[in-house]
């Protein structure tokens, strides 16, 4: 059978660097729209915008669902937002709790907020969790306690804009600038993007956000606000430092120096980025420029990893090889793993997918509906057991990679648009490289393990100790 190659010649880091110039040449951190600096709350999107027009990263899409019943259950659940787990009706609290919209059902029978829960679960706090909506709903029933829903945010401010209540045009003045960056941007890397409506609808929501998040905060008056992706909470964030309110981010998935979220390499600044930042390991203290203090970022681990892994035996009796699908690089892992199916029947092909795929994959990789590969499309089998059956795995970036290595698992990056964020485990020779599946074919013929691998320098052992001597260190420095 015919061979597969992924033909990447790094494009994705030359991008990388001269979006880098480029933000620096332009001033792009200076600039202030509405008195916003406003860089630092789309950098991330133009960029993704970029490698998806340049053909470097597949669309992350997700079928629209607009329409008149769309609309009618967005009613629904505001109308329901008003009187239930609205977290407007709360007192004060301690700590409050941005979770995750997106549970996993575990084998208790609870949907956990996996990044939080184990958190809350053992150490002692005096919090109130809530949650923002996921698909217009919320899995159910929950494993978090004190939990109360962001619906009533998410639809007001949804509203405000839907029904033009919120409205922001750019004023003359500064329109040429903004023209100027654009004409600038789509000459320099021959992409078609509208940088003024880019603008306009950051601004949009963040005049429909920021009042109700001003309300919430002064109604609880937290000490501590520990959040999960700050990407997407910029004006909350925004909201506690104009009240004084220290923010903590728990890590919840890998970075580099292309997530342009966390990576703000040289004199680079955001005003909207958390206080302190708890991630998995010093690896990952190290792998990023962040725009704050050394001493605020705090290597503390990873309690779901940590409580899990001890579940699952680490002994592998089959052949099983397990795929990481990505949205942004699924075709290229799909594809490879289908050709490798047809040519190794030998062994036991597993290809699980991110949760944005579940709904979709059989769309956007139907090469996989008539394969042998055992497709993984919801989350009834844990992620650490299927690391602990597998005798390799296979993807581009994605942090789960990395925890991988924890089970001794021979590790094939493959050669696509991206793989460069895991240079330092390249590098180190931890794991290998493939661009075809002869590459793959020839690579487990040598069944390389990562005996050399460091694991605590990835995750931090004992990680709960670690977090609740953080939080300590934290109410301490703001007392």
């Amino acid at each position: 059978m015919d061979d597969y190659e992924i033909q990447y010649d790094g494009q994705y880091q030359s991008i990388l660097d001269q979006f880098l110039k480029f933000e620096i040449n332009n001033d792009l951190f200076s600039l202030r729209i509405n008195d916003i600096l406003i860089w630092e709350r789309i950098r991330q999107g133009v960029f993704k915008q970029i490698l998806v027009e340049k053909g470097l990263e597949q669309k992350n899409s997700v079928a629209s669902t607009e329409g008149v019943a769309t609309y009618f259950k967005t009613f629904c659940q505001w109308s329901k937002s008003f009187y239930s787990k609205n977290p407007f009706y709360l007192n004060s609290s301690d700590f409050l709790f941005i979770g995750t919209s997106r549970r996993k059902l575990r084998e208790d029978g609870k949907w956990w907020d996996i990044i939080c829960d184990p958190i809350l679960d053992t150490i002692n706090l005096e919090y109130i969790y809530a949650e923002p909506p996921f698909r217009h709903s919320h899995q159910k029933p929950p494993k978090t306690d004190n939990i109360q829903y962001l619906d009533f945010i998410t639809y007001t401010s949804a509203v405000q804009r839907k029904l033009g209540i919120v409205k922001y045009e750019i004023p003359e003045r500064e329109k040429q600038l903004i023209h100027e960056i654009e004409s600038n941007l789509n000459t320099d890397f021959d992409v078609e993007i509208d940088f003024g409506k880019k603008i306009s609808e950051e601004i949009q929501k963040r005049s429909s956000e920021k009042w109700l998040y001003e309300r919430l905060l002064k109604k609880i008056d937290p000490n501590i606000v520990v959040i999960v992706a700050n990407i997407s909470k910029q004006t909350f964030i925004e909201s506690c430092k104009e009240l004084d309110v220290p923010v903590v981010e728990l890590q919840h998935g890998g970075f580099g120096p292309d997530h342009l979220g966390y990576s703000f390499p040289g004199d680079r600044y955001s005003s909207t980025f958390p206080d302190y930042l708890f991630v998995f390991g010093q690896f990952w203290k190290e792998s990023v420029d962040f725009p704050i203090a050394d001493n605020h970022v705090y290597p503390v681990g990873y309690p779901y990893l940590e409580e899990e892994r001890t579940k699952f035996e680490t002994k592998k009796d089959g052949e099983d090889i397990l795929f990481i699908s990505q949205p942004t690089t699924g075709e290229y892992i799909s594809k490879l793993a289908s050709r490798f199916a047809e040519r190794n029947g030998n062994f036991t092909i597993k290809y699980k997918l991110h949760p944005k795929e579940y709904h979709c994959w059989e769309e956007y990789y139907p090469w996989l509906k008539n394969s042998d590969i055992i497709v993984i499309d919801d989350d009834s089998t844990p992620l650490y057991k299927l690391l602990s059956q597998a005798q390799a795995q296979v993807g581009v970036n994605s942090t789960v990679l990395s925890e991988g290595l924890i089970f001794n698992l021979s590790t094939y990056i493959i050669n696509a648009p991206g793989h460069e964020r895991l240079s330092h485990l390249i590098d180190q020779e931890v794991v290998s490289v493939i661009s075809s599946v002869s590459d793959l074919e020839n690579e487990l013929d040598k069944s390389k393990k990562n005996t050399e691998l460091d694991i605590d320098y990835l995750f931090e052992p004992n990680p709960i100790e670690n977090i609740e001597e953080a939080f300590e260190d934290i109410i301490k420095k703001h007392n």
